[in-house]
């Protein structure tokens, strides 16, 4: 692994849950006026749809992936639309990206120094959810053990309070820890970092699910 290095840029960072490409599509666009990388998770497409993304915004570039390669190569897609991932980075800054994964649920970038990791992990409701979400938190770390770089951020839509009581809480922190991952969300100033609250239906409970989860040396960013 590379040893740490100074980065002086000062990156504005978001991740957003667009629920479908589009009615997502204008508070992605407003965020773009002040961001300089956009992590977006469920845009919904269909990969022969992806290209929408790449016009989407002017001044960006987007790394993609859709959920529903399997759904729609083996049979006629049946019921709503799901999942998918994106990342989109100024022009300016992604000439110095490099690929290093498109999964169905994940996408990690590297950007200089830095891995950029996007993800969209199973909620509780969903069929077999524990092994698929240990199989992608085990899939990631495979496909950074052999890459060279100094940082991570890694944000995302998790479908875990880290709060709570939830099953695999205790599992998932151990693989963070593994990779030295912090989350940044109690140790930044109150303006440095916005976050959208669902709340449940009748009960009146929230639960906070969205992270930058991250591993940093001398670097100034700045989370939405």
């Amino acid at each position: 692994m590379a040893a740490p290095t100074m980065v002086n840029t000062n990156l504005k960072i978001a991740t957003y849950n667009l629920h479908g490409m589009r009615q997502g599509l204008p508070f992605l666009q407003a965020l773009s006026n002040s961001c300089d990388i956009m992590f977006v998770q469920e845009h919904w497409l269909a990969p022969f749809d992806t290209k929408i993304l790449d016009e989407a915004l002017s001044g960006y570039s987007c790394y993609a992936s859709s959920a529903m390669g399997d759904a729609i190569s083996n049979n006629v897609l049946y019921g709503r639309p799901y999942g998918g991932v994106a990342i989109f980075v100024k022009q300016g800054i992604a000439a110095k990206v490099k690929v290093i994964k498109l999964a169905s649920r994940y996408i990690i970038l590297k950007v200089g120094s830095v891995l950029l990791i996007n993800v969209y992990l199973p909620c509780t409701s969903s069929y077999n959810w524990e092994d698929e979400y240990l199989d992608t938190l085990a899939q990631i770390t495979n496909d950074i053990v052999d890459v060279q770089y100094a940082h991570i951020i890694c944000g995302g839509d998790f479908n875990v309070d880290f709060k709570s009581k939830h099953p695999l809480r205790d599992t998932i922190c151990n693989v963070l820890d593994e990779l030295s991952l912090s989350n940044v969300r109690d140790k930044l100033p109150s303006d440095g970092y916005c976050s959208f609250r669902v709340e449940s239906t009748g009960a009146g409970a929230s639960s906070l699910i969205d992270y930058f989860l991250c591993r940093l040396h001398y670097t100034n960013v700045l989370f939405r």
